[in-house]
């Protein structure tokens, strides 16, 4: 299990999102980071102070890029 910090959107503004990822999707968060990657990824957004945290985070996979391809690893 590791935590990640993603750059969402909230109320239309953006901001830094925590999330808190298990396993397989952990390290397809890294690998997406280290390849500059898009992720998507829903749960429920809670704020704590200035800090936002998607709990309960699913469906976490990456994005593919425009030319209908990622390169490095997935979820299947």
């Amino acid at each position: 299990m590791g935590e990640v910090t993603i750059a969402g959107s909230v109320d239309d503004a953006p901001r830094k999102v925590h999330v808190a990822l298990e396993g397989p999707e952990y390290s397809l968060a890294t690998a997406a980071h280290d390849q500059r990657e898009l992720v998507v990824c829903s749960g429920r957004l809670e704020q704590a102070g200035n800090a936002y945290w998607l709990r309960d985070a699913m469906g976490f996979d990456v994005v593919p890029d425009e030319d209908g391809g990622f390169d490095g690893p997935t979820l299947e």
